[in-house]
């Protein structure tokens, strides 16, 4: 791999609502930010947050939904899990190498936390 050098996904733009947990960070930015959103902090958010972790982040996201639900009383919680594909691309730097894709589908973890009421029908809640 090293005639090979990995390109860089451009960030996207997440909803204000939205926090993807990651498996290496500590959960207390995380908290705050889910406690900016449930104060009125953080406009255009409608009382809910949606958590999302991949992998092994999924015990981080796990946590921090139950310390959320321990602050702030009276939450609908529903989870869901799915699958999705992740795509890592590499660009040769010498010539007459094939640009390459490599592709794995990975476990995701969605927990939606909202002070209305949510879908009681769905698998989840």
């Amino acid at each position: 791999m090293e005639k090979y050098n990995r390109i860089r996904r451009q960030p996207e733009k997440l909803p204000e609502n939205e926090i993807r947990v990651r498996r290496d960070n500590r959960i207390g930015k995380y908290l705050r930010r889910a406690n900016d959103i449930l104060t009125g902090k953080v406009e255009n958010t409608d009382n809910t947050i949606v958590i999302k972790a991949v992998a092994n982040a999924m015990e981080n996201a796990v946590k921090l939904a139950e310390l959320i639900k321990h602050r702030v009383k009276g939450l609908y919680q529903l989870n869901t899990i799915n699958n999705i594909e992740i795509a890592d691309e590499w660009e040769p730097l010498e010539e007459g190498l094939d640009h390459l894709v490599f592709k794995k589908i990975s476990t995701m973890l969605t927990i939606v936390l909202s002070k209305n009421p949510l879908n009681k029908s769905e698998v989840g809640y």
